[in-house]
């Protein structure tokens, strides 16, 4: 039997979980993802590959859109 070290920052996500996580729908992050405006995993081939999201990543997509919204106030 062996451990998996996983820390916040290299943990991966789902798109539903990602999605649960900021409140937002399922169709939002994959906008995200084809806008590029958050980096993905593909797993597998074809449109049944499983897409991973780092955490890390989220929280610096989280980090921009507040950026963005500061500055329009």
């Amino acid at each position: 039997m062996f451990a998996v070290f996983c820390t916040m920052e290299h943990e991966f996500m789902t798109v539903g979980e990602v999605a649960d996580l900021l409140r937002i729908s399922e169709s939002t992050v994959r906008s995200y993802i084809r806008n590029g405006q958050l980096p993905y995993l593909k797993l597998g081939k074809g449109r049944s590959a499983a897409v991973r999201i780092r955490r890390s990543d989220i929280d610096d997509l989280v980090a921009v859109r507040e950026s963005e919204s500061d500055d329009k106030q």
